[in-house]
């Protein structure tokens, strides 16, 4: 598959603190909700758990089943919540990671992807949007996403390489 005489050509290496901003934009705003609901619900079983020994005094027996059995709950619903965020769970295990240095030629009829031990050709209908934010645009094909640091890219590539994108690939809506 031949894509033509490359337009763009952009030489990089991602680095991880732009990967994770991208994993930030992608995660849904239903798990982000999920967690301040889990979160808020167990902040207020551990305030009804704290609050119950002033108020029962005359039947530990209950108490001491109303502890065991509800605040591991109150807790794992105020601990887990907050402590899975994809920040750091894809921090901590990209933290050893190093990404290749990538080249990308964009051609108008689409774009080759090297790096060091890989190469690709996709034509332009093979994306199906992009997301163009401060920092960076963001390819979708399938279920991989390339990300393009602004960075990288020279201040009047940029503004080629935006419109080149933009008339090639649908946005995606938020």
């Amino acid at each position: 598959m031949e894509l033509g005489k490359p337009l763009i050509v952009l030489e990089f290496r991602l680095d991880l603190e732009e990967y994770l901003e991208t994993v930030r934009a992608k995660e849904s705003r239903s798990r982000k909700l999920t967690r301040i609901i889990l979160m808020t619900l167990g902040s207020m079983l551990v305030a009804i758990l704290l609050g119950v020994p002033f108020v029962i005094r005359d039947v530990p027996g209950i108490v001491a089943a109303f502890l065991l059995g509800v605040l591991p709950l109150a807790v794992l619903m105020v601990i887990l919540p907050w402590y899975y965020k994809p920040d750091r769970f894809f921090r901590s295990y990209y933290r050893k990671f190093v990404f290749n240095n990538c080249r990308y030629e964009f051609a108008e009829e689409g774009i080759r992807v090297s790096s060091d031990s890989a190469e690709s050709k996709f034509l332009w209908k093979a994306f199906t949007n992009y997301v163009d934010t401060e920092t960076q645009l963001v390819l979708t094909c399938g279920m991989v996403q390339y990300i393009l640091p602004k960075r990288a890219i020279e201040p009047g590539k940029l503004q080629q390489l935006t419109e080149l994108i933009g008339n090639k690939i649908p946005p995606r809506v938020r």
